[in-house]
């Protein structure tokens, strides 16, 4: 069986240039999306977990019991004018030991947040006990303050040296992973196994030989499946391709993209050329029909067609050669008339 593993690795690299393309944007999509951050999602952290080292990139998952005070609104622009969209509000919150960092929420998280700022603010004004305050929990990554962020964020220290240097330029980025929210980047990585499934299928089908089913079956109706293969490999390795198309006293072998095609002579009963419909244009290719009906398209331009169909005019002499419309009514109405000619062959070499 030598011969059908040659024909698997054939497979391979017929289906490599589909596998290499879907491997690459399979890579693409999953480190340039910054995928791999999903995997922090597993060991999610609480900030009393963490030092101040350790903040930037972190995955946080905690209860926020304290807002101290609303320093920035992230807000809409459309055509560089404020569309009265408020999309991230910014609070700075606890991070431990007398220090500060920021919080960043969006969505469904603002009204949330507003209402624990509510809280606190009530609570400052000794209108409410301190442990009536309500916990706000987030989840996010955690990021490291620029430019205007983080211009508002140290203004609330003002002149207080003590205080600025216990603020900390963090804050957590709620609902996000990366630049992106969990959902959104959960999408992305299922894109990015999509497109290595779509890979790995092609790949393991031509492996495990699924491509050469029609092959296996031609060798089974043999009375040695094994002798079959073993002469049917000669034939391979003994014979020279016309145009893709190997043909032999016993055999005809070609392929179809990643699928190995084996015939018996006598199983083409007539082959011609005929343009084919391919993406909105007409290109030319060999036809062969079969005696069971079946039909194999062999693409190729009209020189490389004709060469074929004179080489198989000379191995195969049982098959009709070229196109007429009285061979198409016989193949249409009677396909033993056409089968007659072969049988007539095998006959007087019998």
């Amino acid at each position: 069986m030598k011969w059908l593993k040659q024909l698997k690795l054939v497979s391979l690299r017929a289906r490599a240039p589909w596998i290499g393309v879907c491997l690459a944007l399979a890579i693409g999509i999953f480190w340039g999306g910054g995928c791999g951050s999903l995997v922090l999602c597993l060991t999610p952290k609480t900030l009393s977990e963490l030092t101040e080292e350790s903040l930037e990139g972190a995955y946080v998952a905690d209860s926020i019991p304290y807002l101290h005070v609303l320093y920035a609104r992230e807000e809409a622009f459309r055509r560089d004018e404020p569309a009265g969209e408020v999309l991230g509000l910014y609070y700075a919150i606890d991070f431990g030991e007398g220090r500060y960092m920021g919080l960043c929420v969006r969505g469904g998280d603002m009204s949330r947040a507003e209402r624990v700022m509510s809280a606190c603010q009530v609570y400052r004004y000794g209108e409410l006990p301190r442990e009536k305050i309500p916990v706000l929990p987030v989840s996010g990554t955690v990021k490291a303050m620029e430019g205007g962020e983080l211009d508002c964020f140290m203004t609330l220290a003002g002149e207080n040296e003590a205080l600025a240097a216990a603020m900390l330029p963090y804050y957590i980025d709620a609902g996000r992973i990366g630049p992106r929210t969990v959902t959104a980047q959960a999408l992305l990585a299922l894109t990015a196994l999509a497109f290595l499934l779509l890979a790995l299928f092609p790949a393991v089908r031509a492996l495990s030989g699924a491509y050469q089913r029609q092959v296996v079956a031609v060798l089974s109706q043999s009375w040695s499946r094994s002798i079959a293969a073993e002469r049917a490999g000669q034939f391979y390795d003994r014979t020279q391709p016309v145009c893709g198309v190997r043909m032999g006293p016993e055999h005809v072998f070609f392929q179809q993209g990643p699928k190995s095609v084996l015939l018996r002579p006598w199983d083409v009963v007539w082959a011609y050329q005929d343009d084919l419909p391919r993406f909105h244009r007409q290109v030319h290719a060999v036809l062969l029909r079969t005696a069971d009906g079946g039909q194999y398209a062999l693409p190729m331009d009209g020189e490389r067609a004709g060469q074929l169909l004179e080489a198989m005019s000379q191995a195969l002499p049982g098959a009709a050669i070229g196109y007429t419309e009285e061979t198409e009514r016989l193949y249409r109405e009677d396909r033993s008339a056409l089968s007659a000619r072969w049988e007539e062959i095998r006959a007087a070499k019998a």
